[in-house]
């Protein structure tokens, strides 16, 4: 699958690895943008609500990721990946019943985000 063009937002209030995150999926070929709060989250995916790949940290100074992802229009058909050092297994169960894709332990590698992306078809 031609990763050309498909674009990722990368939900991460950290600016060091937002761009690491932001280089491993270019390295892949997607095109990627970076905010660092839900809010901006928020404004971003109603302006372009084409996303190819939502890529989002949990933890964030204004909420978790999974609060975002719950008011996400139910239409939004997006694949979104979470990432987190402190996901518990609650978190992971209930990041399955909100329809997340993968859940993805920090700190991640290239390799890591290449073989997620490959098993989900995403490239």
């Amino acid at each position: 699958m031609n990763t050309t063009h498909k674009k990722v937002l990368i939900l991460e209030d950290d600016d060091d690895a937002g761009l690491l995150v932001a280089r491993m999926l270019e390295s892949n070929g997607f095109k990627t943008e970076v905010v660092k709060k839900i809010s901006s989250a928020k404004s971003k995916i109603a302006q372009e609500p084409d996303y190819d790949l939502l890529f989002f940290d949990y933890n964030l100074p204004d909420g978790n990721s999974f609060d975002l992802i719950r008011n996400l229009n139910e239409d939004y058909s997006s694949p979104i990946i979470v990432y987190s050092a402190y996901l518990t297994e609650s978190d992971r169960e209930e990041a399955k019943a909100l329809g997340v894709l993968d859940c993805l332990k920090k700190p991640i590698d290239n390799q890591v985000i290449f073989a997620t992306l490959k098993r989900h078809e995403l490239i």
